[in-house]
């Protein structure tokens, strides 16, 4: 009486890098939710958001990709701007919004806050 037979698994290849750089756009269904929101983001007018720009301090990213991360948050209920930013690294559909650019907002702490209780008596957090 033979044993059972063996299985033959697909081997999990995490460590060879990609012989050229992946697009995000491969990756992302034609039909996706987030390829709607962009296109309709991209048929609005915008010029009153980008002529507001200041141009001081470092580079901004453009109104219409933070517009397409907003809408495109909220519609699948991410509704925190540090989880929208957080979905960048993450999410396929959320990098494809960012054009792959998942670089951390200037003066982002690099570590969450330290968690704070409430206290009832003053109405405050307190460390």
């Amino acid at each position: 009486m033979s044993g059972p037979t063996p299985m033959s698994y697909i081997q999990a290849d995490r460590e060879t890098p990609y012989l050229l750089p992946p697009s995000v756009d491969e990756w992302l269904p034609a039909n996706h939710l987030a390829r709607f929101i962009l296109e309709v983001i991209e048929q609005l007018d915008l010029s009153r958001l980008t002529q507001g720009y200041a141009r001081r301090g470092s580079k901004a990213h453009h109104p219409a990709v933070l517009l397409a991360l907003l809408v495109y948050g909220y519609a699948t209920g991410v509704l925190s701007s540090r989880k929208i930013e957080r979905a960048t690294y993450d999410s396929v559909a959320f990098r494809y919004l960012a054009a792959n650019d998942s670089r951390p907002r200037p003066g982002a702490p690099s570590t969450p806050p330290a968690k704070r209780r409430w206290n009832p008596c003053s109405g405050s957090s307190s460390r």
